[in-house]
C-alpha cells in the first residue's frame, strides 16, 4: 500500500496491528479456573474432583473433556443498534436445520444494557436441542482470558455460510 500511495506523492507510514499480549490461548488450568470462577458450564465439585463441560481437575491434574461442546462468545450492549436478536434467530436456524451436523453449542453473551432483561427472557423461553445460551458480565481482565479459552474455532470457520441473516 505504501508503494501505491507514493505514486500519488503521498508519503505514508505503515503501522502493524498486533494483539495485546493479554489475548492469548489459555492453558487447560487457566481455562478451568476461569470457568470455575464464574460457575459456568455445569461446574461442580464432587469427591475432590472439579468438573465442567470442558475440563476436569483431579488432584491438581487438568484434563480436557473429550466431548466438550463448541464454545462461542459475543459481547453486546443490549441496545437496539446492537441487535442480538439476529444472532438468536441464526441459532434457531442452526438448531432446527443442522441438528445432526453440529456438536452441542455453548454461547456466552457478555455485556450490560437496557434490553438485557428482555433478551434474557427470550433466551429462557427457547427450547433448543443442542444449544445453550448464558448471559454473563465478565470482569475486564477476564474478557481476553475467556476469548483465549475458545475451542475448535477453526473447525467451523464458515459458520455464516450455513444460514442467511436478514437485516
Amino acid at each position: 500500500m505504501k508503494e501505491e500511495l507514493l505514486k500519488f506523492k503521498i508519503n505514508a507510514t505503515v503501522l502493524y496491528d498486533k494483539a495485546n499480549p493479554l489475548f492469548r490461548q489459555q492453558s487447560l488450568e487457566e481455562k478451568h479456573e476461569l470457568i470455575t470462577k464464574y460457575k459456568l458450564f455445569d461446574s461442580e465439585i464432587k469427591d475432590g474432583t472439579e468438573t465442567n463441560l470442558f475440563t476436569t481437575k483431579k488432584k491438581d491434574i487438568y484434563t480436557r473433556n473429550p466431548n466438550s461442546p463448541f464454545l462461542m462468545i459475543t459481547s453486546t450492549s443490549f441496545t437496539p443498534d446492537e441487535d442480538i436478536n439476529i444472532l438468536l434467530n441464526a441459532l434457531d436456524s442452526i438448531d432446527s436445520k443442522y441438528e445432526d451436523a453440529w456438536p452441542q453449542i455453548e454461547l456466552l453473551v457478555t455485556g450490560k444494557g437496557p434490553q438485557k432483561d428482555i433478551i434474557e427472557k427470550r433466551i429462557k423461553n427457547k427450547k433448543y436441542k443442542k444449544i445453550r445460551v448464558q448471559t454473563i458480565w465478565l470482569q475486564i481482565v477476564d474478557y481476553p482470558k475467556m476469548l483465549g479459552s475458545l475451542n475448535r474455532i477453526s473447525r467451523f470457520r464458515n459458520l455464516p455460510s450455513l444460514f442467511k441473516l436478514r437485516s
